[in-house]
């Protein structure tokens, strides 16, 4: 039974909240218990934003819950209100907003509480954080941050305070940072949330408006000039002139504009008598043109515009009017009901003139305006086939108040199938240009200096900031001497690389980050946004997930400084190792392929600077004047060709070479997801409705001058060039003395594993030898053995590890098996010339099972980089140098095990060792002999099969090369081969002692180890293999040719 005090307490209740400012509602104190239990709430976070609007004494938590939630406050640093309601919807219909949605649905769903909030990687970590109150954030703010917890695997906390050591606040670092991000991130434009487009209608505002303006109906009223373009509508055409001869707005005028029409259109309208329709005839010329055919003969005060193929509403004209007198506006549109493939849709929101700058909600036939305001913004842009509608709304609206007329005033209907439309015709580039057009201020770049000296580099990001932050790390670290900056335009569709842009720019001193909007602009307005806002006099466009290499910048600066060249590009490298692009050469169609690409970075061809048709947007620099001047890339490209029409508009508008630079270059840090067939073919259409007869280009003597003649042409396997391009099929120029080609191929996969991959340095030890004999020689990253250039080497060497090679049989085939004897078959071995094997037991093994000859050929070192120097004073550190290939190595655990202070140098270590004994991830390869040297002790191991079967390591040739006392595993031969002087072990128990007395006996064995240093650096160099490969060579060409041997110089005819 309920109270019978009930009514008066309900009035005490009401009368209290009205003195007080505050209503009784039994669900928000459960709710404020809640997020108080939560322990996510900052209040001082919260008043930073509410504080105004509170009252005094108020309480923060019942105020964000009332009205600051709607509002779209965050209650915490690490609480992204704006995306957790985006990302669940069910939390815009949660009374007390998203954080209470989160705390009570979100925690089970593992939802995540900010773009920054890995939950998964937190759970990991701490698998209890899900009994929180507040959940994996509440546990992270109270417990997880003081543990060492982390909430990312991209933040560097260590690195964070390092740059700012005043950071002393009583809270998680990450915190720290985002709060000082966090106006950046606000101050982004976000109309991700501006719906253009609706399901339903609000018939009720609908009518509210029409019972003001709706009752005027006048015979003498102002007159309407009214704009339609015609081509091929006969189907359709009549309909749209029959609603607008039925408006009820009589004074108005109808001029027809037909467009080069050839189904009869024009034929249908003149059967129409009514005197007020005219029309107008002119040669094919588009829809912009024909609009202002008409514009230049009205004679209405206002101007309305319907295409030939919609209409009107039958009070459409009299309401806008109505509507234009009683505002005073310039510049009216209505709603406007579409029929899409069966569904109905509205389009008609409230005029906001920023959300129409990134995109356009208003349709051209929704819209009347004064007819004075033609003299005022001029006429349609006629080189804009699509969009073109937008574009001339924002011109209005510069000028003019716009006013939304909340009705349906016209009928729509989208016929997508019909191929003739301009909207299913005509690119979605077009699009892109009016964005630009109206938001890319050029003439205020050109009216600043630029800063002589100063290198600008500028990066379109895409949702890859691991890519960046390794692009962002190489760049700063082969930084060029002179002053540099970074621009990255950030163009992140996922708010959690916008965050991480933000930490790169903190981490990494040159860089400056431009993030203007949340909507995703593309690769040719980012990087003019970039262009537009660089200081230096140079510019180099670098693409996202570029690793440039050392001294990349010298080639190409240098020339541009000295202005002998409108523009360069240095080698851009694939995943795979090999040459991506050196520019582009042109086909007899005109269209653009990639020269070069698929051949080795370190072959001739590509070691020879050269002009080009175009450049790759890749690795482009320029004069900042000179981009500035042709207005930088076209936005009408959406995937390919943006750079090949640059460097056209360069080459004929300011004239001078383009031209390629060899030089070190920069490689792409992964392999980047390539853009459509149909995509590539619009940008191809772009690109010939501008350059009708594609580039011209002296294609063939290009080839020439490199000793190559082209076959026959194939099309081009490259994603990045148009849909049609074709590039050639080339060989050597008969009758031509050239070197021999070598390809040494290494198991690397990629140019990232290339960096800590040990047969990299012994592979460019044989190629330097190669080289000093004559011949030419290049080296092969595992992704690129099969490169579409192969069919150009001479003679094959692979150095055998775990990768196979598919033999050609054209060409003389070397296998040098330096290490894993157990992951080779001998069907394999039985396809190669020749056979060589770093271990002598080994070759004889095999000798005997393949019932062929097997050369035993040990591993060796590079004698002008390991050299022993009888001044050093070594140290007493004992020292491993190598990676932890996924497993503790023998030496490293046994040496820990022992007790012995081991210093280790290489990479994946961290969680196998304590941080103490990791020194460091890398060393360079030419500050490796000082190492060695400067080290008490230096520890060796083999993988087990390598142990087994008598291999001998290359660093074992390295370390005796430089003098080092050096201890390793046993491995039969290692006495004879080393006289001795490397101390092994057998047992793990045996270290200690071993170590021990290596270290007692340096001193005493110095001149031992100085005398095995010259023999090691004369019998077992690279030099010396060379020789011996070389010899095979010339043997296995004059068995199949019949006559001598060869030397690296002489002729070589295929």
């Amino acid at each position: 039974m309920p109270s019978r005090d009930r009514p008066n307490l309900d009035l005490r209740r009401r009368v209290q909240a009205r003195l007080t400012g505050r209503r009784h509602e039994p669900g928000l104190a459960a709710a404020a218990g809640e997020v108080r239990a939560s322990g996510i709430f900052d209040a001082s976070w919260y008043l930073a934003q509410a504080g105004a609007d509170l009252a005094d004494g108020q309480d923060p938590v019942e105020h964000y819950l009332r009205a600051g939630a709607q509002r779209g406050h965050s209650p915490s640093p690490l609480f992204d209100a704006r995306t957790y309601t985006r990302t669940h919807r069910g939390a815009r219909r949660t009374r007390y907003g998203p954080l209470v949605h989160y705390l009570r649905r979100g925690i089970a769903r593992r939802a995540q509480p900010h773009p920054v909030f890995d939950v998964d990687h937190y759970l990991g970590q701490s698998p209890d954080a899900v009994d929180h109150p507040g959940g994996p954030l509440g546990h992270y703010l109270e417990v997880g941050w003081r543990a060492g917890h982390t909430i990312n695997t991209w933040f560097d906390e260590a690195g964070y305070l390092a740059r700012h050591p005043h950071t002393d606040a009583p809270e998680p670092v990450i915190v720290t940072f985002l709060r000082r991000a966090a106006p950046r991130i606000a101050a982004i434009a976000d109309h991700r949330d501006f719906r253009r487009q609706y399901r339903t209608f609000d018939q009720d505002r609908a009518s509210a408006f029409l019972a003001r303006h709706g009752a005027a109906r006048s015979e003498d009223g102002p007159l309407v000039s009214v704009v339609m373009p015609v081509r091929d509508r006969a189907d359709t055409v009549a309909t749209a002139i029959g609603s607008v001869l039925s408006q009820s707005h009589r004074q108005l005028e109808l001029l027809v504009v037909d467009d080069g029409s050839v189904d009869g259109s024009p034929q249908v309208v003149e059967a129409i008598t009514d005197p007020r329709v005219r029309l107008l005839r002119q040669p094919p010329g588009g829809v912009c043109r024909a609009r202002n055919h008409a514009l230049s003969l009205a004679r209405g005060s206002f101007v309305a515009y319907l295409d030939a193929d919609n209409r009107w509403e039958p009070e459409f004209l009299a309401v806008m009017v109505d509507h234009l007198l009683h505002t005073g506006a310039g510049v009216a549109y209505s709603a406007l009901e579409m029929e899409d493939r069966g569904e109905t849709v509205y389009r008609g929101v409230d005029f906001d003139r920023a959300a129409l700058l990134e995109a356009n909600y208003i349709d051209v036939n929704t819209l009347v305006h004064r007819r004075a305001l033609v003299e005022q913004v001029g006429e349609w842009d006629e080189d804009l086939p699509r969009a073109n509608d937008w574009d001339y709304v924002l011109r209005l609206s510069e000028v003019s108040d716009v006013r939304y007329a909340p009705f349906v005033g016209v009928r729509y209907s989208h016929d997508r199938d019909r191929g003739d439309r301009i909207s299913v015709r005509e690119p979605l580039g077009h699009r892109m240009r009016v964005y630009a057009k109206h938001n890319l201020r050029w003439e205020e770049a050109l009216a600043r200096p630029s800063i002589a000296g100063r290198t600008s580099v500028v990066i379109w990001h895409a949702d890859a900031s691991g890519d960046l932050a390794r692009c962002l790390q190489r760049l700063v670290e082969q930084a060029p001497p002179d002053d540099l900056e970074v621009i990255v335009v950030d163009d992140s569709r996922r708010a959690w690389h916008r965050w991480r842009v933000l930490e790169l720019e903190d981490r990494f001193a040159p860089v400056r980050v431009l993030s203007r909007t949340w909507m995703q602009l593309g690769a040719p307005i980012s990087l003019n946004l970039g262009i537009l806002d660089t200081t230096g006099d140079v510019i180099v466009l670098l693409d996202q997930t570029a690793l440039v290499r050392s001294g990349w910048w010298s080639p190409l600066v240098a020339p541009l400084r000295e202005g002998r060249v409108r523009a360069t590009q240095g080698p851009w490298l694939s995943f795979a190792g090999s040459i991506e692009s050196t520019g582009y050469a042109a086909g007899v169609d005109g269209l653009p392929y990639p020269f070069l690409a698929g051949f080795p970075v370190d072959g001739p061809e590509a070691r020879t600077s050269g002009s080009r048709a175009a450049l790759c947007r890749a690795l482009l620099a320029a004069r900042r004047e000179d981009l500035l001047a042709v207005r930088g890339l076209d936005p009408r490209y959406r995937a390919v060709l943006a750079d090949v029409d640059l460097s056209a508009r360069l080459r004929s508008e300011l004239g001078g070479p383009l031209e390629y630079r060899a030089g070190p270059g920069a490689a792409a840090g992964r392999v980047v997801e390539a853009p459509t067939t149909a995509i590539r073919h619009q940008d191809q259409a772009a690109f010939l409705d501008r350059w009708v007869e594609g580039l011209h280009d002296e294609e063939r003597g290009r080839w020439e001058a490199l000793g190559l003649q082209i076959t026959h042409r194939v099309r081009s396997s490259s994603p990045w060039v148009p849909a049609d391009a074709h590039e050639p099929h080339v060989v050597y120029a008969r009758d031509r003395d050239r070197p021999l080609r070598w390809a040494i191929k290494i198991g690397a996969p990629d140019v990232l594993a290339r960096e800590r991959w040990g047969d990299r340095y012994f592979a460019e030890g044989l190629q330097a030898a190669l080289r000093r004999l004559g011949h030419e020689a290049v080296i092969d990253l595992h992704g690129a053995w099969e490169r579409p250039s192969a069919h150009l080497d001479d003679v094959v060497v692979v150095l055998r590890g775990r990768e196979r090679h598919h033999v050609a049989p054209d060409q003389v085939n070397l296998l040098w098996l330096i290490s894993h004897p157990d992951e080779i078959d001998d069907g394999e071995l039985r396809r190669y010339d020749r056979l060589f094997v770093a271990s002598g037991r080994f070759a004889s093994k095999l000798e005997i099972r393949l019932r062929r000859p097997v050369y035993p050929l040990l591993q060796c070192t590079d004698r002008d980089r390991f050299r022993p120097d009888p001044d050093a004073t070594p140290g007493d550190s004992v020292v491993f140098v190598g990676n932890s290939k996924g497993i503790l190595r023998p030496v490293v655990r046994d040496a820990l095990a022992a007790g012995i202070d081991v210093q280790v140098y290489g990479a994946w270590w961290r969680g196998r060792i304590p941080e103490e004994n990791w020194a460091a991830s890398h060393v360079p390869n030419d500050e490796l002999a000082h190492l060695y040297r400067s080290s008490g002790l230096v520890l060796n191991d083999h993988w087990d099969d390598m142990r087994r079967e008598a291999f001998l390591s290359n660093r074992l040739f390295d370390l005796a090369a430089c003098g080092a006392t050096v201890v390793s595993d046993h491995v039969d031969g290692i006495e004879e081969v080393f006289d001795g002087l490397v101390a092994t072990y057998a047992e793990p128990s045996e270290l200690p002692g071993v170590v021990e007395r290596a270290l007692a006996e340096r001193s005493e064995r110095f001149e031992r180890r100085q005398v095995l240093a010259q023999r090691i650096r004369t019998e077992h160099s690279f030099d010396a293999r060379a020789a011996t490969l070389d010899a095979a060579a010339n043997e296995v060409l004059s068995e199949r040719t019949g006559s001598g041997a060869r030397s690296g110089q002489q002729r070589l005819t295929r």
